[in-house]
């Protein structure tokens, strides 16, 4: 009984394991994929968050250079590219309801609309601390809080509760907890199979 459900949980490590080392060293891949199809990208290493009039929430996503769009209620309407330098950026909005990306190298301003066609660019000194400072929390025109939750896998909080979540795929994709995921998952391996690897590996 006791082999048997060993087994079970090697099987299980395993394919932890290498299905996290694919997702890590195979995310370029991935990222096309998303790109091409429209589909929603994982919540990896969110930075940044604003909110319409309409109370659609933007949030930046450092790792694919993008903004993933979200209704008021924390569906996924879309997604777009945007001129990051291949850097950190940070998100704005302004009066007119434009999203405005500020990017870490060169120190632009873009601004684009609700649906990402870029309507300028602006060179600026430098990016000032206040919109550094602010990329985690927004309070909109309704005075609804909204917070990234930085945690194993990000959440996007509304008032306190969790508005924005993602399902046990996207999160097996976000990187790079797929990566540590899957180190973790061999160090475990390696700890519940060490007599069979001390008898093999002499």
């Amino acid at each position: 009984m006791i082999a048997n459900i060993k087994r079970v949980v090697t099987i299980l490590l395993l394919a932890i394991t290498f299905g996290g080392i694919f997702v890590a060293f195979g995310f370029d891949f991935f990222l096309d994929y998303f790109k091409k199809y429209q589909k929603e990208f994982p919540l990896s290493e969110v930075n940044g968050i604003v909110v319409d009039q309409k109370q659609n929430i933007y949030v930046g996503l450092y790792a694919h250079g993008a903004i993933q769009v979200y209704s008021k209620n924390g569906d996924f309407i879309e997604n777009w590219a945007v001129n990051s330098h291949t850097g950190l950026f940070y998100l704005g909005i302004n009066k007119k309801g434009n999203i405005l990306v500020y990017t870490e190298r060169g120190n632009y301003q873009y601004e684009y609309d609700k649906h990402g066609k870029l309507i300028s660019e602006t060179k600026l000194k430098i990016i000032s601390d206040s919109i550094r400072d602010s990329q985690n929390f927004y309070v909109d025109s309704y005075s609804n809080e909204f917070r990234i939750r930085h945690w194993v896998y990000p959440k996007i909080l509304k008032n306190g509760r969790t508005i924005i979540k993602q399902g046990f795929l996207l999160k097996m994709l976000t990187f790079p907890q797929s990566l540590i995921l899957s180190l973790i998952s061999l160090f475990i391996l390696i700890v519940i199979n060490r007599d069979y690897l001390r008898k093999h590996l002499r």
